[in-house]
């Protein structure tokens, strides 16, 4: 079996068992198989057991697909149009699907070509990004590598699977301009300076330095905040800082450096069926939540073991012309904003992993 269709395979495994969870499709069973029909009688027939959430497990190895009493190959974007009217789709809306869903296959299948079982990660000395990085993505959400808007070149540049490292852009931006959300107790200037090597000895103290991802500044920032670049509002580094690798999340990066905080970006291309902008009403509010929750746990004896990856510092800058606009999409308001976060590394130990 090749990896692509055993990544058409895994696909449909998955949809099955989350809309079985969200009782929209029903199963018939005997003693040995589970059984689920379409509308035209095609038959998926597999082994299983129902898990302790209520919804069904599949034995990946049994799963057949069964028509005019003939096995059929697997096939994703076929099981959706065998399905679209159980399902109650639009056809626009299962046209973007099996859109989402061939981009999710073809880095599936990446994977799968490198590690067919995430098992076979656990034994060996990789790190918590690598492990991360070979993750099926969102555990819930059946597309969950849907990233339109990215070409074969974006995924193999960007894309955590590829485990290619890249550098980000980094910007001097005036404050005032910015909305900005940082833990008293983390000194920012100093992170910059000793820790990512960017140099901000000549900076005003009404401006800050700030990251962007590379796709965002060539696809969104350069030209859709254009006006602050030609004010002066904005000004490009030299420096570009250390080299960062893409957690599964996508948009949240991981750098190669001694720094022990993981930077989480605007990229707006559509993943796990929304764009990933940052929300801009949180930024002020995320380092204030993430105090009151770890004081929680410290004081909770309850627990007292249990660590927060809290979040430090957060910023993002408006557009002078999409907020004014209230009913625009949600995406032209999140373009540029990023958070910096504890990494899980920051809380191990030299004996854990």
């Amino acid at each position: 079996m090749s990896y692509l269709s055993n990544a058409h395979i895994q696909l449909v495994i998955k949809a099955i068992e989350e809309l079985h969870y969200e009782e929209i499709l029903d199963l018939t069973s005997d003693d040995d198989f589970f059984y689920l029909t379409s509308p035209d009688e095609v038959v998926y027939k597999f082994r299983g057991h129902i898990g302790a959430w209520g919804a069904i497990q599949i034995e990946c190895s049994s799963i057949q697909k069964i028509s005019n009493n003939q096995e059929l190959p697997i096939i994703f974007d076929q099981f959706f149009i065998e399905f679209q009217d159980l399902l109650g789709m639009s056809d626009q809306a299962l046209a973007q699907f099996i859109e989402e869903g061939f981009q999710t296959i073809y880095s599936e299948s990446k994977i799968l070509k490198t590690y067919e079982k995430l098992d076979d990660l656990i034994d060996e000395s990789y790190d918590y990004t690598l492990i991360d990085s070979l993750c099926s993505g969102h555990p819930k959400l059946i597309m969950n590598k849907g990233r339109i808007g990215w070409g074969v070149n974006d995924l193999k540049n960007y894309a955590p699977e590829s485990h290619n490292s890249f550098q980000l852009k980094w910007l001097v931006v005036k404050k005032d301009l910015l909305i900005l959300g940082f833990n008293q107790e983390f000194d920012y200037r100093n992170y910059l300076t000793e820790q990512l090597h960017l140099g901000v000895s000549a900076l005003n103290d009404d401006e800050i330095v700030i990251p962007v991802h590379p796709w965002q500044w060539d696809h969104y920032i350069k030209i859709q905040y254009s006006y602050a670049l030609e004010s002066g509002d904005i000004r490009e580094l030299d420096e570009e800082g250390p080299f960062v690798i893409a957690q599964a999340s996508i948009r949240t990066l991981s750098t190669n450096s001694i720094s022990d905080f993981d930077i989480k970006l605007s990229l707006s291309i559509l993943n796990t069926s929304c764009v990933r902008g940052i929300p801009h009403r949180f930024i002020e509010s995320g380092q204030l939540i993430s105090s009151f929750m770890e004081n929680i746990a410290r004081e909770d004896k309850a627990l007292d073991k249990l660590d927060i990856l809290g979040e430090v510092g957060a910023f993002a800058m408006t557009h002078r012309s999409f907020h004014q606009i209230h009913n625009a999409s949600y995406r032209y308001k999140e373009l540029f904003g990023g958070v910096f976060r504890e990494n899980v590394k920051l809380k191990l130990t030299p004996q854990q992993k």
